[in-house]
């Protein structure tokens, strides 16, 4: 048995490197002058939105190029940092600004949140799609999801989710229950949710998310370090359904990325069940999914 797990993890560290690989080899290629990507003919604007912080700058440049060079163009790409960061940019960020799309945009600092509040205020009739900044997204990435949502129109769509259960009482059980990364597009049970998770990116439709989620003070008090919790639930009070699309996506960070990640804290330390318990608590439970 020891030696069929060991045999398991060198296969899954194998596969793990090639892809870190094949995607540093992918943004390393010259970058073309012009936008190659198609129109997204959705009828609003469409706009990839994320954020960044000093610890991530040096990597932020690959995910930017993986941005750039989608199969689907978008109207712009916005990275929002806190401006008393901006002079800690490295020149190659800035220079994706001149003929990509690329804007810089400051924002107050409010942790992961920053990736889509402060795109919520500044566009607020826009398609919104998040990207994480340590993340390879493939060229088809943001088709997948336009596509997606030009078939469920009226619904946030996502790339990689995981299946959320609730007890009988309606209250979530504890995140090690949940059926992590599903390949379910949608709930498969009453009392289940598609619970989209921001590193495979989120496409926000306009107005599908409750007011209240641009209260970044609640936010802060509630979920500082589970931006996912948050958004699911704003979608949850403002009645909009969620639903995964696409294949799986590999899950390809940047090498060392993950040494400052949330994931520690919020998996390995129960942080994401405290943060659900925080948002049941001040918000009362969901009325059970059918």
């Amino acid at each position: 048995m020891g030696y069929g797990l060991g045999i398991g993890r060198y296969i899954d560290k194998r596969r793990r490197l090639r892809r870190e690989r094949d995607a540093l080899r992918a943004v390393s290629r010259p970058l073309p002058l012009q936008p190659v990507g198609k129109s997204h003919n959705l009828s609003t604007e469409l706009i990839v939105s994320l954020t960044s912080f000093p610890a991530r700058f040096d990597r932020l440049k690959f995910t930017l190029r993986s941005l750039i060079e989608q199969s689907i163009r978008p109207d712009k790409i916005c990275l929002w940092v806190d401006p008393s960061q901006f002079a800690e940019l490295p020149a190659d960020v800035w220079a994706y600004c001149h003929n990509h799309d690329v804007y810089v945009m400051s924002a107050r600092d409010i942790g992961p949140g920053t990736k889509l509040i402060p795109a919520l205020r500044e566009f607020p009739s826009a398609t919104i799609v998040t990207a994480d900044d340590d993340f390879y997204y493939p060229p088809d990435w943001l088709e997948v999801l336009i596509e997606g949502a030009k078939r469920h129109p009226q619904a946030i769509v996502c790339r990689r989710a995981h299946l959320a259960r609730t007890a009988g009482d309606g209250r979530f059980l504890p995140y090690s229950e949940w059926e992590a990364q599903t390949s379910a597009p949608a709930p498969s049970a009453s009392g289940t949710y598609i619970f989209p998770t921001g590193v495979g990116g989120v496409l926000y439709p306009p107005g599908s998310l409750d007011p209240t989620v641009l209260d970044d003070t609640r936010l802060l008090r509630l979920t500082p370090k589970a931006d996912d919790v948050w958004f699911f639930w704003m979608a949850r009070l403002a009645g909009t359904p969620q639903v995964r699309v696409g294949k799986k996506l590999p899950m390809v960070n940047w090498p060392g990325s993950q040494a400052v990640g949330l994931v520690h804290g919020n998996v390995g330390e129960a942080g994401n069940d405290k943060q659900v318990f925080n948002m049941e608590r001040e918000f009362g439970v969901l009325e059970r999914q059918s």
